[in-house]
């Protein structure tokens, strides 16, 4: 059910159905969203696990996705969101429901303390130009903030027909950045090498590209659509050339945005989460869906080990050496000792 729903997008009220076409099985919409929920709240610790995982990251990328809710008594559907946080590094990933898209929403996540402004994370934000990631930034000191050069491409992207003379040049001065980029996933070079080639071959290009850009910026109205991509691009410039600082950085957001794409398929289906509690009991399913991917882990194979395996009521060490990741390891080693075994 679980499966169905959160990576293959079927609607409760759609699984309903076929339980009762193919097995003759009345199981209600509602005793589907009952499982649901309970099989949340006993994986609840894992969460909570990823979460302690992710505040030891260094680089965060981070992006959220409006999502809607019923909430009775306004007579419509209440808009909230899903925000998701991905380690650059290891490829953790959490994601977490909030009603609002304020900077006040990544507070507890990142364990910040409101009263005293401490800031347990200090480490580097990558994200695209929304307010609320500077608003954290000039009340928390340690935080940083990344550029995205996909968001940057994408604003020019929507003004080549206003001037493409200007445009498509800067288009294909991204894309040579975009091609060493590639090569450097497909030769799998440690951050120690990305950090050297990026400085010999990358540091020029965006230097040349930045002066392109900047001698641009009289020649168009600010209300234009290549206006704003000027103003945008050079407002994000000093965040996106930190990538050339740090080889485990990358150019652009767009791994968190793929994570992100299961969440908003499911939601043109489902349409609305039923509440704002079950807004937060999705977040943790795409949470430990999204760490399966991560780990090439079969999903509905590993929330079936997940839910066995975790006593009631564990232990932060037991509900810790169960999460996507761990798992995946645990499960390799059993193998591999079954193997050996037999």
């Amino acid at each position: 059910i679980l499966v169905d729903k959160y990576e293959d997008h079927l609607p409760h009220y759609r699984q309903s159905k076929r339980f009762m076409r193919r097995y003759q099985v009345s199981l209600s919409r509602q005793t589907i969203n009952g499982w649901t929920h309970a099989a949340a709240g006993h994986l609840g610790p894992i969460g909570e696990a990823i979460m302690a995982e992710l505040r030891e990251a260094d680089i965060l990328q981070i992006d959220e996705s409006p999502g809607d809710y019923l909430a009775p008594g306004c007579g419509q559907t209440a808009q909230g969101y899903l925000w998701y946080y991905r380690d650059a590094e290891r490829g953790t990933i959490y994601c977490d429901w909030q009603l609002g898209r304020g900077h006040d929403c990544l507070l507890e996540i990142l364990g910040l303390d409101e009263q005293s402004a401490a800031a347990p994370f200090e480490g580097i934000i990558q994200c695209d130009g929304y307010s609320a990631y500077r608003a954290l930034v000039a009340r928390y000191g340690g935080i940083r903030l990344g550029g995205c050069l996909a968001h940057i491409r994408r604003k020019f992207y929507e003004a080549r027909h206003q001037a493409p003379e200007v445009v498509l040049p800067i288009m294909a001065e991204i894309g040579e950045l975009y091609r060493i980029e590639r090569w450097l996933r497909q030769t799998k070079a440690p951050p120690e090498c990305r950090h050297l080639i990026r400085r010999a071959r990358s540091r020029p290009m965006v230097e040349a590209l930045h002066e392109k850009i900047l001698d641009q910026r009289s020649d168009h109205l600010p209300q234009s659509n290549l206006g704003n991509a000027i103003d945008y691009a050079l407002g994000q410039w000093a965040e996106f050339a930190i990538f050339l600082e740090d080889g485990r950085m990358e150019i652009d957001n767009n791994r968190i945005e793929n994570v992100i794409r299961p969440a908003k398929l499911g939601l043109k289906n489902y349409l609305f989460f039923g509440s704002a509690e079950a807004g937060q009991s999705s977040a943790l399913i795409y949470t430990l869906l999204a760490n399966c991917a991560a780990h090439d882990l079969d999903p509905e194979r590993y929330l079936a080990e997940a839910i066995k395996r975790l006593p009631a009521n564990p232990t932060p060490e037991q509900a810790a050496a169960l999460t996507p990741a761990k798992l995946a390891t645990s499960l390799t080693d059993e193998a591999a000792a079954s193997s050996a075994a037999a």
